[in-house]
């Protein structure tokens, strides 16, 4: 879906970087976000990093 619209916006695919659960390096985000040349960045993974980390807080804070 994402290649699709970007296809549509721009004629180029949509472009994608890997959020590892450890993710840490902000600056190579920063970067990334920059450099891009797709209308449409797709963060793979970013929303089951987030929720790992929000699940393990909150274990951690409840025991």
């Amino acid at each position: 879906m994402a290649n699709a619209l970007a296809f549509a916006l721009a004629g180029v695919p949509a472009q994608h970087m890997g959020v590892p659960v450890d993710f840490s390096d902000f600056a190579a985000l920063e970067a990334f976000l920059k450099e891009h040349v797709s209308p449409v960045i797709v963060l793979d993974n970013a929303f089951d990093t987030v929720n790992e980390s929000l699940l393990f807080l909150a274990t951690w804070l409840g025991g």
